[in-house]
């Protein structure tokens, strides 16, 4: 008489290792496991292998944030071409609306403040002793202007125009910043301008 043994569907196999405590996982991934279909995340999460995403997934995440990277780059390109159209636009109209203006020599104040350059040093001309108004931020720039145009005094009016366009594109940024629009930040630095005719 003969015994027919039917042999099990599935076979695990499993290597014996020397050391009882470690335990040699020798199972394929994409055979089938006792009549399942094997999931790679449910292995992964009984192996305790940490955050497993399959090939297919990982391409996909890379392409997306591939994608972010592309459309963060292309925001910043935008905001670099309108801002520098917008200078652009804020110094041609500075000075054309200070187009004829000239200064051929200084007066009062002025001549003050350039015979004081010329007496004192830095610290007595920004931090005058003995002054009623503390203004650091004026004296300051003054002294760094007359600095800069030294006995040309025909350079006051070109490097005051820049100084006024350098104002209007920082009220350009903050107005855009803070309505969110770029028309309320050009009005913004245009209406200074204007207010300094």
């Amino acid at each position: 008489m003969k015994v027919s043994v039917q042999e099990p569907m599935c076979r695990i196999p499993v290597s014996h290792s020397l050391v009882p405590e470690r335990r040699v996982f020798t199972g394929s991934l994409h055979a089938p496991v006792c009549g399942r279909t094997a999931n790679h995340e449910g292995l992964a999460d009984a192996f305790g292998i940490p955050d497993f995403k399959s090939p297919p997934a990982m391409g996909l995440l890379q392409e997306q944030q591939g994608v972010k990277e592309m459309e963060k780059q292309t925001k910043t390109m935008l905001r670099w071409k309108t801002d520098l159209i917008v200078l652009f636009v804020l110094i041609s109209l500075a000075f054309w609306i200070n187009q004829g203006m000239e200064i051929k020599g200084l007066y009062m104040d002025d001549l003050y403040l350039w015979s004081c350059y010329g007496e004192q040093s830095f610290f007595q001309f920004v931090f005058p002793m003995g002054s009623t108004r503390f203004r650091f931020l004026y004296y300051l720039f003054a002294w760094l202007e007359l600095a800069l145009i030294g006995n040309r005094v025909w350079l006051i009016v070109p490097v005051n125009i820049v100084l006024n366009v350098g104002i209007a594109f920082t009220l350009y940024q903050m107005a855009h910043r803070f309505s969110h629009s770029a028309s309320v930040g050009v009005l913004a630095g245009i209406a200074f301008l204007f207010s300094r005719m």
